[in-house]
């Protein structure tokens, strides 16, 4: 079972970034900016892997799907 699985880490602080790696290598596969204005409260990939929705918390709480 080789099968490489995306995993999301949200920042928080000022124009916060999302950054996706692959599991379990854990390599940085992607950078996702300009989703929010402080910090991310949640986020779900879609059942296939290929969409991220993250919802942004205080102030703005902006829905973005990647």
């Amino acid at each position: 079972m080789d099968e490489c699985k995306p995993l999301a880490l949200g920042e928080k602080g000022t124009n916060p970034n999302v950054y996706i790696y692959e599991y379990p290598s854990l390599r940085l596969s992607k950078v996702l900016r300009g989703g929010t204005e402080q910090a991310y409260s949640c986020g779900r990939f879609s059942p296939d892997g290929k969409e991220l929705a993250t919802v942004g918390g205080y102030p703005d709480f902006w829905l973005t799907v990647w």
